[in-house]
């Protein structure tokens, strides 16, 4: 299953895993009577998306079913999603949708 990373741990029942290249860890501060925070910063090596939850080889977020934490204890589940299609900044040739689309035409390697 893994690319770069042998015996790489995962949530088996997760339709959409990232193997991440681990990068530093930022103690973040709590407020008291709570603890601090770690925020653990990494790069994205490889994306394994089953393919139940693709639809025209893009993710169905319908069919994955995202869990979002609402803050304090609510959690929910994404059931619907919508289009919204942002403004290119294409002034200086940089095309910020590149890739969005899932297209791989300004893709670049990873290291």
């Amino acid at each position: 299953m893994s690319k770069y990373f042998e015996g790489v741990p995962t949530a088996a029942d997760s339709p959409v895993k990232f193997e991440c290249k681990y990068y530093n860890t930022l103690p973040l501060p709590g407020n008291p009577p709570m603890g601090s925070v770690d925020a653990i910063i990494g790069k994205v090596m490889t994306v394994h998306i089953k393919d139940e939850v693709l639809t025209n080889s893009i993710l169905d977020v319908k069919e994955a079913k995202p869990i979002a934490r609402c803050g304090y204890y609510p959690y929910t589940v994404v059931v619907e999603t919508f289009e919204m299609i942002i403004p290119s900044s294409d002034q200086k040739g940089d095309d910020v949708l590149g890739g969005l689309d899932g297209s791989t035409r300004k893709h670049r390697d990873i290291d």
